[in-house]
């Protein structure tokens, strides 16, 4: 007996998604890469649409279009390879042989400008909570991390979801030239890390701004096993704990649903079922609006315009919530935001534009210097750019790029100010190979000569003909 029709759209879908993931580790020759975890993050709405389709067989057709998504966002990852001569395998472990050399060139203000940069961020953490309050403490979490993140301020927010977290990763990359602060205040930096995301109630800023960074900088050098063992087991701990404390009359079962409802099940629900069912045929496709009202929204969030500007996501969640509507967002995806605005023609050409530029930037790393301040900088541009994915697209990745662009400009301030009682700050001029490529020196003839910089088209906006 053959299979349904609608079945058959489901394993098509299947087919594709899983031929996207193969296309996607090939090109990058890593799991850990940005290209990847966007994959992987864009395909829970489609293991949510297989978990809901026998109930609801609209997600099938919803399956396809994220399925088609992904495809195309790795066919993109290819087309940079090719593009731009990349070999995967051997930059990558010519990128690990590069010489840590810092942009910085005195160690001793370095790691002043590091430690002074974490105290600031632990004080600024705690008078949010003074401010704010604890919403894991309250009846209601979800509204009292809306009103908590409302009441303590855009900044405070940002020490702690990625200042914080960003520093510790800076500390990690430069510890072979000697930007060595106490090992005792980074350990317990990332302990405070853990309790402040706790407190506040977000299970995803521990997954995005903690976890998910260091698998990045494992995509780019090796890491202690012990080191991301421990990482990944209090990072799944703090999500538990906050899950089991916001349900916690609940049973074990049940904990598990709600979890698999909110990984995979809620994104369709939300974002993508409202705009292919009912934004698109009752208003049309809207034809690049949807990403241009994320900008103002964007701004206004920072002070730079008027207050009560909506972003894609509050403006999907205001036409399905009606009265009910509070101010809260929806993650769309990118998969979903294409097609709102330019329907199936958006999908396939956005998403292979976006797995084009993350590949290109994966490039651009490799290519570059192994600096421990601007190296943790594009790691953390990559995390923007696989946050963003998620929806609103556009609104998230001004947002990202504003708060790292605060924070490069705090950084170099306190490197100033601690340098100028001893003669003013320096910086040194780094080279794109590093100062010593030792295994592309040592062991050209088995990597095909092979040494990035030289190879291949140069991964600059200018340097493609």
């Amino acid at each position: 007996m053959g299979l349904d029709r609608m079945s058959d759209v489901l394993w098509i879908s299947t087919g594709v998604a899983m031929g996207a993931g193969a296309i996607a580790i090939w090109v990058t020759r890593n799991l850990f890469a940005a290209l990847n975890l966007a994959l992987f993050w864009l395909l829970m709405p489609f293991v949510g649409c297989v978990l809901i389709a026998d109930r609801d067989p609209r997600a099938e057709r919803i399956a396809f279009l994220v399925a088609s998504g992904v495809m195309c966002m790795a066919l993109g990852g290819l087309a940079a390879n090719r593009w731009y001569r990349h070999n995967p395998h051997q930059e990558l472990r010519v990128f690990q042989s590069k010489k840590v050399e810092s942009l910085f060139v005195s160690n001793a203000m370095f790691s002043w400008t590091l430690v002074s940069f974490i105290i600031l961020g632990c004080l600024v953490v705690m008078v949010f909570f003074i401010r704010a309050g604890v919403p894991l403490l309250s009846e209601s979490l979800g509204e009292a991390k809306v009103e908590a993140a409302r009441t303590g301020g855009y900044l405070p927010v940002r020490f702690m979801r990625l200042y914080l977290p960003l520093l510790m990763m800076i500390y990690f990359t430069g510890y072979r030239v000697k930007v060595r602060p106490n090992r005792l205040l980074i350990g317990s930096t990332a302990v405070f890390i853990l309790v402040a995301f706790t407190l506040f109630g977000y299970r995803s800023y521990i997954l995005n701004y903690f976890l998910i960074p260091f698998l990045f900088l494992l995509a780019y050098r090796k890491v202690s096993k012990r080191l991301l063992l421990f990482l990944g087991a209090a990072a799944v701990g703090s999500a538990i704990g906050i899950t089991a404390s916001a349900y916690h009359e609940s049973s074990f079962r049940s904990l598990w649903e709600i979890l698999s409802q909110r990984l995979f099940v809620a994104v369709v629900v939300e974002g993508l079922e409202p705009i292919v069912h009912y934004l698109v045929p009752t208003r049309g496709y809207m034809y690049g609006r949807g990403f241009w009202m994320d900008i103002p929204a964007a701004l206004s969030r920072v002070g730079l315009g008027p207050p009560g500007q909506e972003s894609f996501g509050q403006y999907l969640v205001r036409l399905t919530a009606g009265e009910n509507y509070a101010g809260w967002q929806t993650a769309s995806t990118l998969t979903g935001e294409a097609y709102a605005n330019f329907g199936i023609p958006g999908i396939v050409t956005i998403m292979f534009m976006f797995g084009f530029f993350v590949q290109w930037l994966h490039i651009r790393i490799l290519r570059g210097p192994k600096d421990p301040f601007l190296f943790p900088l594009k790691i953390y541009l990559q995390l923007s750019l696989w946050i963003a994915a998620g929806g609103p697209f556009v609104f998230t990745l001004i947002d990202s790029i504003g708060s790292l662009t605060i924070f490069a400009l705090v950084f170099v301030s306190l490197y100033i100010f601690w340098s100028l009682p001893f003669g003013g700050p320096r910086f040194r001029r780094l080279s794109p190979q590093g100062s010593s490529t030792v295994l592309a020196a040592h062991d050209g003839a088995r990597l095909g000569h092979v040494p990035a910089a030289h190879r291949g088209r140069d991964p600059s906006p200018g340097g493609a003909r």
